[in-house]
């Protein structure tokens, strides 16, 4: 308990360059450090009149949460398809974009750190659509996400997420 006090008030332990800026540049950014930024634009659907009332927490649905719900819901680990059960698609959604800001601050050639800001947005006046008529390229980049799931280790870690016994 002290311990975690004196880290709280006393500046605790000691922090790399993740945790505090000033161990990796200390002088303030130096003259060979840049910024990288990617730019990807993807659709997203924002639930009308969910079933459950998950959805609310997550506001609107990229293809990589599509994937992993269809995933849970097709598990073969019992634990898995439940908590997918809990998550019931919802009919009808709006279509809105995605924009997904991935920048790569380098400071040095060996010292960086990567955040990635996302921007969800769907116009007022979107037409609401059922989940059977998503737009086709959106059905395309769930099933791509889907399958890498599936393909990943996280996918097989997970007791064979949406794979035959």
């Amino acid at each position: 308990f002290m311990e975690m006090m004196g880290g709280m008030f006393g500046g605790g332990q000691a922090k790399d360059f993740t945790e505090e800026p000033t161990e990796v540049m200390p002088n303030g950014l130096p003259l060979d450090g840049f910024v990288l930024l990617e730019l990807a634009n993807e659709p997203i659907a924002k639930p009308e009149g969910a079933k459950s009332m998950i959805f609310f927490m997550f506001g609107s649905l990229g293809a990589d949460e599509f994937a992993m719900f269809e995933l849970m819901r097709e598990s073969n680990a019992d634990e898995m398809a439940e908590v997918g059960e809990m998550f019931a698609l919802p009919d009808k959604v709006k279509i809105g974009s995605r924009e997904k800001m991935n920048f790569k601050f380098w400071l040095s050639a060996v010292a960086g750190i990567s955040k990635t800001l996302i921007d969800d947005s769907v116009s007022k006046d979107a037409a609401t659509v059922s989940m059977s008529d998503l737009p086709p390229a959106f059905k395309a980049l769930i099933a791509q996400r889907k399958q890498a799931i599936k393909d990943s280790p996280f996918g097989k870690l997970i007791g064979g997420i949406g794979q035959s016994p």
